[in-house]
């Protein structure tokens, strides 16, 4: 790998981080759809949809800028955790289940999603 793509895979991670910021952040604490734990879905859903197009459509040599990068930087895992195991400790299993669940199988079929949009892309 070379130093330049090296220096991007960190810029670009900023990047992401920093989008990530600003949409978890850009509405109120409310619940419903709004709140902060879905922003999170939400925000690792459009993460891993972008992953599948960039595996696909980008060059190997550029798919750690994308994927690495900017994916890594705009999903959080740490936060889902952390929101998992508030919700164990607050004694809201479902909760806590639905929360993996929802982020496991709504990203895994964000990820084939990008995999064909990817394909259609580069045709």
């Amino acid at each position: 790998m070379s130093p330049v793509i090296v220096v991007l895979v960190g810029i670009v991670g900023g990047l992401g981080a920093l989008l990530r910021y600003v949409l978890h952040n850009a509405g109120p604490s409310t619940k419903g759809l709004l709140a902060p734990v879905w922003r999170i879905l939400m925000i690792n859903v459009v993460a891993s949809f972008i992953a599948g197009v960039a595996f696909v459509a980008l060059p190997a040599e550029w798919q750690p800028v994308a994927i690495a990068g900017f994916c890594g930087g705009l999903s959080t895992w740490s936060t889902f955790m952390t929101d998992t195991v508030r919700a164990v400790g607050e004694k809201r299993l479902g909760r806590a289940i639905g929360t993996v669940a929802g982020h496991l199988g709504y990203g895994v079929i964000a990820a084939f999603a990008g995999l064909f949009v990817g394909g259609v892309l580069i045709g």
